[in-house]
């Protein structure tokens, strides 16, 4: 259970973020969903259909005009995002990893400041210090980024082969193991894992890889270089190629799952 509670936590600040930046940038939604796959449940509002869906391994949100060659409806024409400026399509894919960077600052200064900072006694045993709101939301800040630069570097190690990527690198049976301990540690340890794995999250979908946030920023980028859009081909075959890169990541952190052999 603690498995799908932080998954069902994760999947959801990330899409929220897509789907507010979305909506306050006048982009239509028509699908917000949790899970992929064939649709489970939910319920229709307006426009868009809130859904769980089968596969519960991460969520979407399909906008208007969000698919490039497709036709939009001429009613619907203010409401796609293809139609928006670079500027608001680069602030809607970004909101995403955004939110779970401030998923982890937000689970962090709630840490600090329930539970204060911990100071060494007189006799290498620890105890808690109470601190104030605002010295809690300035060190969130500060312990947050330490995180990000931590799980950035490691990224960067792993890619140049100087620490072990079968390690490092855990894939769905490695947090069902953390999730399950932490739990059973108490909600303190549960909710930092969160904020762990919330950053990384963030970290891994701002690689500039097709089909992730990152790749989707890249390409804005090139075409604000450029002063125009790539073309439909060359943004399919890009689509093909990530999709594989994150086929090929998958399997390799499942089966180091498995070689691993850790038992649930």
């Amino acid at each position: 259970m603690a498995f799908w509670i932080l998954l069902g936590i994760l999947i959801f600040i990330h899409e929220f973020g897509h789907y507010l930046a979305a909506r306050l940038c006048g982009v239509g939604i028509e699908i917000f969903s949790l899970g992929f796959g064939p649709r489970l449940t939910g319920t229709r509002i307006g426009l868009t259909d809130y859904r769980i869906s089968l596969i519960p391994l991460g969520g979407y949100v399909k906008m208007v005009g969000d698919e490039p060659g497709r036709e939009v409806r001429p009613e619907f024409a203010r409401l796609s995002f293809d139609n928006k400026p670079l500027w608001k399509k680069s602030l809607i894919v970004a909101a995403g990893p955004a939110f779970n960077f401030l998923l982890a600052a937000i689970i962090i200064f709630g840490i600090l400041f329930a539970q204060g900072i911990p100071v060494k006694n007189g006799d290498n045993e620890l105890s808690y210090q109470k601190i104030g709101p605002i010295k809690s939301a300035f060190m969130a800040v500060v312990v947050t980024g330490k995180i990000v630069e931590q799980q950035a570097t490691d990224i960067v190690k792993m890619a140049a082969g100087k620490i072990s990527v079968k390690e490092h690198l855990g894939g769905p049976v490695a947090i069902y193991k953390m999730s399950k301990r932490a739990a059973e540690e108490g909600l303190i340890a549960f909710f930092f894992l969160i904020a762990l794995i919330s950053i990384g999250l963030a970290i891994i979908n701002l690689l500039p890889v097709p089909v992730l946030d990152g790749g989707h920023l890249l390409f804005f980028g090139i075409e604000a270089v450029k002063g125009g859009p790539i073309s439909l081909k060359t943004r399919h075959r890009a689509h093909i190629a990530g999709i594989c890169i994150l086929l090929a990541l998958m399997i390799f952190v499942i089966f180091n799952d498995i070689a691993r052999r850790m038992p649930l």
